[in-house]
């Protein structure tokens, strides 16, 4: 019985196995250059929207991350979604959510 389990298991394994395998190898032996080549580029660059969520616990990376997304250099908006209860100013947009919010599942 136990034969049959095993052959079971390897006869409906081996399949994803080898595709697994074959995509490893793409990946190491091929780019994404044909992909992006039959897209056309976009006329204009999109702007990009960021929203950062904090507790208010760690400030510092939150100012970092608005610091490494303005290096790229890209037309973006950021916010960052805080509680009522966090006072650090924020070098962007921010959105305080009240303090009575409470979310759908009644835990606030």
């Amino acid at each position: 019985m136990l034969e049959f389990i095993v052959l079971f298991m390897l006869l409906f394994y081996a399949p994803y196995a080898l595709y697994q395998i074959y995509l490893i190898l793409y990946s190491i032996l091929f780019d994404d250059r044909r992909s992006f080549m039959k897209e056309p580029p976009l006329p204009a660059a999109n702007n990009l929207i960021v929203a950062i969520t904090t507790n208010g616990m760690a400030t510092d990376v939150v100012e970092k991350i608005i610091r490494k997304v303005r290096s790229y250099g890209v037309a973006s908006e950021i916010f960052v979604i805080k509680e009522a209860r966090d006072a650090f100013s924020y070098s962007c947009r921010e959105v305080i959510v009240p303090a009575d919010y409470v979310c759908g599942g009644g835990v606030p």
